[in-house]
């Protein structure tokens, strides 16, 4: 009986790094080897994913509590916003976020923040021996590796005939250290299922999930800047349009009636985002610590970069995408 190989391409035969590593089980998969019609790639690389996302549930376990004396959050670099948030955002007394209180995130991620505050009430309505801020972030965890999920189907659908590259995403060691630090799998997922959608040829679907996306954090926005780059290099500009009308049309049916109806709640984000100090692990604040104090110098003052000079690097790191894009000898 002659056994086919596997439709899509395997890793332990197309990637040099794979091939090695292969070797140390067996070597890599035989031209006669014959997969199992269940575990498809995106099947193999759900699980890896669920394995990093485990991982990175319990990096995170040690600060659950919000018990974090002696800098606990950071001597075992377990740092979550979730945790300080559930109070300081008034979700634990019920606040509906832009109404109540102003949040320091677009509309879909305080949206995501407002349901599963809500899902929390209720399970410790039921579980009332569990601490509720300790519930709260369970059920964060919960739904954002849903989303990490989504991220690695996402990636691997956008690959085509090479699904096994998300294994870079569901393999990360960024994973298992910042998947729960933040809401960012929320937009993560939806730009990614954006770029899937773009993949195939879906332009309509591909702008709502970015403006989707935009509508969660900011820099899903950034993905037209690429699909651009693509319609001029191919001149074929008819979807580029639709996909940028459907983003502007997501983004502003999930803002207008947010923005309309409690518009001093919704602008935070974006003042906050204008005015707040550059964060400790950024280039901005590094340059500016080792410039004006010094190592071992004690911690420095609040600074904020100038907005020309922040928008000076963006500009010329889109350039730089641009130039890639526009003069590559085979086309992106």
């Amino acid at each position: 009986m002659t056994h086919a190989a596997p439709a899509d391409p395997v890793p332990s035969r197309t990637d040099p790094t794979v091939w090695r590593a292969s070797r140390m089980i067996g070597g890599p998969w035989g031209r006669y080897a014959v997969s199992t019609s269940w575990w498809t790639p995106l099947r193999v690389l759900l699980l890896l994913a669920a394995f990093t996302l485990l991982l990175a549930y319990g990096e995170k376990a040690p600060c659950a509590d919000g018990s974090w004396t002696g800098n606990k959050q950071y001597t075992h670099a377990c740092y979550s916003d979730v945790i300080p948030l559930w109070g300081a955002e008034r979700l634990d007394v019920g606040a509906v976020p832009y109404r109540d209180n102003a949040v320091e995130y677009p509309v879909l991620t305080g949206g995501f923040m407002w349901a599963t505050a809500g899902i929390t009430r209720g399970l410790h309505a039921i579980f009332d021996t569990q601490d509720a801020g300790v519930l709260f972030a369970m059920v964060t965890c919960l739904f954002l590796a849903a989303c990490g999920l989504l991220v690695v189907a996402g990636t691997a659908g956008a690959a085509g005939r090479r699904p096994y590259d998300a294994a870079i995403f569901a393999l990360s060691p960024l994973l298992v250290f910042h998947a729960f630090s933040n809401w960012d799998l929320l937009a993560m997922a939806l730009a990614s299922c954006a770029l899937w959608a773009w993949a195939r040829s879906k332009p309509v679907a591909a702008g709502v999930l970015i403006g989707l996306g935009t509508a969660a954090k900011l820099y899903p926005i950034l993905l037209l800047v690429p699909i651009a780059i693509l319609a001029i290099r191919t001149a074929r500009y008819r979807a580029a349009i639709w996909c940028a009308v459907a983003t502007a049309a997501a983004w502003l049916a999930v803002n207008l009636p947010i923005a309309a109806g409690y518009y001093p709640g919704w602008r935070e984000f974006y003042s906050f985002s204008a005015d707040r100090d550059a964060e400790a692990s950024t280039f901005w604040f590094i340059g500016h610590y080792l410039a004006k104090t010094g190592i071992g110098n004690g911690y420095p003052p609040g600074w904020s970069p100038p907005g020309v000079a922040v928008a000076a690097v963006l500009l010329l790191a889109l350039a730089g995408v641009a130039a890639a894009g526009l003069l590559a000898p085979v086309r992106p």
